[in-house]
């Protein structure tokens, strides 16, 4: 009986945390992190949206300040899957993915205004 609820519990912590982080496939291939926004675009084609953030970057000396080393350039590119699959968002930081996750749909998202 105990084997069994550690059974389970281990099947629902694994399930809720597969959901958080995804993949995406295009042309058969597995998109994951690591890769390049060339490749992915060549494989999947354009998203359906993307947005582009831009942070500063700041570096700590060996005397503890902190300064100001440049700019850490953010896409976010979201595809969606089609009925029925969340939406993937690629994160690209500098140009190479970095996380791929689900996007819950919005709640309007499908109606009419």
């Amino acid at each position: 009986m105990i084997f069994r609820i550690t059974a389970l519990a281990l099947m629902l912590v694994y399930s809720a945390t597969a959901e958080s982080y995804g993949s995406l496939r295009c042309k058969g291939k597995i998109i994951d992190e690591g890769m390049s926004m060339h490749k992915v675009l060549s494989l999947c084609g354009e998203p359906n949206s993307r947005r582009i953030e831009q942070a500063p970057v700041r570096h700590r000396n060996a005397i503890g300040y902190s300064s100001f080393s440049g700019v850490s350039h953010t896409e976010l590119w979201e595809y969606d899957r089609g009925w029925g699959k969340f939406p993937i968002v690629l994160r690209f930081v500098d140009e190479t993915i970095k996380r791929v996750e689900y996007r819950e749909r919005r709640a309007d998202a499908g109606e009419d205004d």
